[in-house]
């Protein structure tokens, strides 16, 4: 729901001028900060996704998980 939400406020900063929620056809700083806040609400909406991808990167720190049991029969 929180990945649909800053999705529909991206597309509200994005249009704002043609849905007539802003007089200004320009870039102002209330529709940056729209802008930056839709994207926050998505990333953190999709963190689920995100997420696990990010701690399998090397460069992250991040390792391929081994199972405890499999760790300790091997040693």
């Amino acid at each position: 729901m929180l990945l649909l939400a800053g999705l529909g406020i991206i597309v509200v900063a994005l249009f704002a001028y043609q849905l007539g929620l802003d007089n200004d056809a320009g870039w102002g700083r209330g529709r940056w900060l729209i802008l930056a806040a839709g994207v926050v609400t998505a990333l953190f909406g999709a963190s689920d996704w995100i997420l696990p991808f990010l701690y399998r990167l090397p460069w992250l720190g991040g390792v391929v998980t081994i199972s405890p049991v499999k760790y300790i029969k091997s040693r």
